[in-house]
C-alpha cells in the first residue's frame, strides 16, 4: 500500500509538470500524503524514503505556489523555499527528534535548502536569501540538541550574504569586504586564546590579523602619505601595543612589520630625492656607528630575539 501511494504521488507530480498551477497544488498535496504515509509506515526504510520525497515535494510546492503570484520569480520563490526548508528542519529536530523519519526529513530539507540558495538572482536577492538561511541555521544550532555544528554553515551563509550586500551597494574598496570578517575572526581568536592558554597565537589570531591588516597593505604602500596608510599605521600601532602588553607573538610581529614598511615607504621618496653624497654620508655614518658598537648591537639583537621567542 505504501509503495502504491508513493508511485501514485510521483506519477501525479510528473504529469502535473505541464501546468504550473496544477503542479504546485499537486506537489503540496503529494508532500502531505507522503508525510502521513511515512508516519504510519512500519518499515523504517520505506518510511524514510517517503519522508524524504515528501519533504522535497513540500518545499517545491510552496515555492511553486508563491511563483503563481505576481512576484519576481528569481527572488521570492527561492526565499520561500529557504524558509520552508528551515521550518521542516526545525520541526524534524524539535518536534519529534526521536522518530525514525526525522533524519530523512532533515537531510532532504538540507538538500532543498542548498538548492534554493544556489538559484541565480541579483546580489540583493542573494543577500536576503543567505541572511535568512544563516540566521535560521544559527538559531537551530542554539536550540536543537546535537546540532551545534550548524553554527558553522550558518556563519558561512552570513558571510556570503554580507559579501553579496557589499557588491549590491557598489563599494569598491577592499576593506569593506575584509575588515568586518577580520574583526569577527579576531574576536573569535581572542576568545579562543583566553580559553586555550597553551595554544599558539599564530594559530588563533593569525587568520584574523591577516584578514584585518594585509588587504590594506599594497594600496597603503602605493600611497604611504594617504589616509588609508595613516589608518593602517594606527591599527598596527594598537595591535603592537596590545601584543607588548599581553605578550602575544603573532600580533607583535604583524604590527612591527607593517609599521616598519610604512615608515620605510614614507622615508623612501625623501631619501631618493636627496643628493647621493648626502645619502652615502648618512649610510656610512650609520654603518660606522654599528661597527663601533657591534658587540652592544649583537647583545641587543639577541635580547630582542629572546623576547619575541618568549612570547606566546
Amino acid at each position: 500500500m505504501c509503495i502504491r501511494a508513493r508511485a501514485l504521488v510521483l506519477a501525479a507530480s510528473a504529469l502535473a509538470l505541464a501546468s504550473h498551477g496544477v503542479s504546485a497544488a499537486t506537489w503540496l498535496v503529494g508532500g502531505v500524503v507522503l508525510g502521513a504515509v511515512a508516519l504510519a509506515s512500519l518499515d523504517v526504510g520505506l518510511a524514510r524514503a517517503h519522508a524524504a520525497i515528501g519533504t522535497g515535494l513540500l518545499v517545491a510546492g510552496a515555492a511553486a505556489t508563491v511563483g503563481l503570484l505576481d512576484v519576481d520569480d528569481s527572488v521570492v520563490p527561492p526565499l520561500v523555499a529557504v524558509v520552508v526548508a528551515l521550518l521542516l528542519m526545525a520541526a524534524a529536530r524539535l518536534v519529534r527528534p526521536d522518530h525514525p523519519v526525522s533524519p530523512a526529513v532533515e537531510i532532504a530539507a538540507g538538500v532543498a535548502l542548498a538548492g534554493a540558495l544556489l538559484v541565480p538572482a541579483g546580489s540583493g536577492g542573494i543577500a536576503v536569501r543567505w541572511t535568512v538561511a544563516g540566521v535560521g541555521l544559527i538559531a537551530l544550532a542554539l536550540v536543537a540538541g546535537g546540532r551545534r555544528w550548524l553554527v558553522w554553515p550558518g556563519m558561512s551563509a552570513l558571510v556570503v550574504a554580507y559579501v553579496a550586500l557589499i557588491v549590491d551597494s557598489g563599494f569598491s574598496f577592499v576593506e569593506a569586504y575584509t575588515l568586518p570578517l577580520g574583526a569577527a575572526a579576531l574576536a573569535a581568536g581572542v576568545w579562543a586564546t583566553a580559553r586555550r592558554p597553551d595554544a599558539s597565537t599564530w594559530t588563533l589570531l593569525g587568520p584574523g590579523l591577516a584578514l584585518a591588516l594585509l588587504p590594506s597593505v599594497p594600496q597603503s604602500l602605493a600611497d604611504p602619505t594617504g589616509l588609508r596608510a595613516l589608518l593602517l599605521g594606527l591599527g598596527a600601532l594598537v595591535v603592537l601595543a596590545l601584543a607588548v602588553r599581553l605578550g602575544w607573538q603573532a600580533p607583535f610581529v604583524a604590527g612591527t612589520s607593517i609599521l616598519l614598511l610604512i615608515v620605510l615607504f614614507n622615508i623612501g621618496p625623501y631619501a631618493n630625492a636627496a643628493p647621493r653624497v648626502v645619502l652615502i654620508a648618512v649610510v656610512s655614518a650609520v654603518l660606522l656607528g654599528i661597527g663601533i658598537t657591534w658587540e652592544d648591537r649583537v647583545r641587543d639583537g639577541r635580547k630582542l630575539v629572546a623576547y619575541v621567542r618568549s612570547m606566546r
